[in-house]
């Protein structure tokens, strides 16, 4: 796997929004922030990221991997749909990722679990795809719920999805896919899902797991899945984090101010020299000062 060793990368989604439509100022700001990368993202507000290459040469900055879905806006589509429609949006969105990635040299996209597009009411699909969202505190009721409606659906999206996981990885030879949990508890995110995607591909060896602390300490927390279970279990396909707390600002809090135990997740990003990439994404309203508290907190942890 080629994945840049040892980078912080500051979320590409929050640095657009924060820096005039500027790839040089935004790498600039990441490098006065404390960080060493970037992890570019989709944004509503379009951003020149196709120029960063050209314009970080010169500057002690990387990119270990892009963001094939919005940080912060609703995604259509999912590849564990049985309608084309669905697949088609969300095939889009990741061949626009992966154009990207030629373009910048990068060879590692990250990929949130897919949607499972649950047959409820308005208000309870609303719920479950906002509630790590708005920060909703960890509420076992709800992830009950939830599981409860995923499981209606589960082995169907994994076949769909692994299907088409597959279909991309073949299409894009070059690039590595890092599964990442979503904040949408109606997706296959859970601990079980992620396993079975990752084992079921695995002898392709460019599928791998991207850690999110904050949606998984959510979750466990409601009753799911300890953290340490899965990082202890997927850490054969781990290649990176993201590093956001949950708390105030859901699952784009600053690090230090919520569920995260970074005593726990630190050590899995490994020893000094050899350490994995990883990212702050942080929500649009967190400040600058926070973002540079939250790069010192880490800084506690070796990050």
């Amino acid at each position: 796997m080629a994945l840049p060793l040892g980078k912080l990368a500051l979320g590409g989604g929050w640095i657009a929004l924060h820096t005039p439509e500027s790839c040089r100022r935004a790498a600039l700001s990441t490098l006065d922030l404390g960080f060493d990368a970037l992890v570019p993202a989709p944004t509503a507000k379009r951003f020149p990221w196709p120029a960063l290459r050209g314009e970080i040469e010169d500057l002690p900055i990387g990119v270990p991997a892009i963001r094939v879905d919005p940080p912060f806006e609703a995604k259509s589509g999912s590849l564990a749909s049985s309608r084309a429609d669905d697949v088609l949006a969300a095939r889009g969105r990741f061949e626009r990722a992966a154009e990207l990635a030629t373009r910048l040299g990068v060879t590692a996209l990250i990929l949130e679990a897919p949607s499972l597009g649950l047959p409820l009411s308005s208000d309870m699909r609303e719920e479950l795809e906002t509630a790590l969202t708005v920060g909703r505190e960890p509420d076992s009721e709800l992830f009950e719920r939830a599981a409860a409606a995923v499981e209606v659906r589960r082995d169907a999206g994994l076949e769909h999805a692994c299907r088409h996981l597959h279909g991309l990885l073949r299409q894009f030879p070059d690039l590595h896919v890092c599964l990442t949990e979503a904040p949408d508890l109606g997706s296959l995110s859970g601990f079980a899902a992620i396993e079975a995607m990752l084992d079921d591909l695995a002898g392709l060896r460019r599928l791998h797991y991207w850690h999110q602390a904050a949606i998984v300490s959510w979750r466990a927390a409601s009753g799911g899945t300890a953290t340490g279970h899965v990082l202890e279990t997927l850490s054969k396909y781990l290649q990176g984090m993201d590093l956001a707390d949950y708390g105030e600002h859901g699952y784009r809090s600053v690090p230090g101010s919520g569920l995260v135990d970074y005593r726990l997740v630190a050590p899995y990003t490994g020893p000094a020299g050899s350490r994995l990439s990883c990212c702050l994404e942080l929500d649009p309203a967190c400040r600058v000062d926070e973002v540079k508290q939250g790069r010192a907190f880490l800084g506690k942890f070796g990050l």
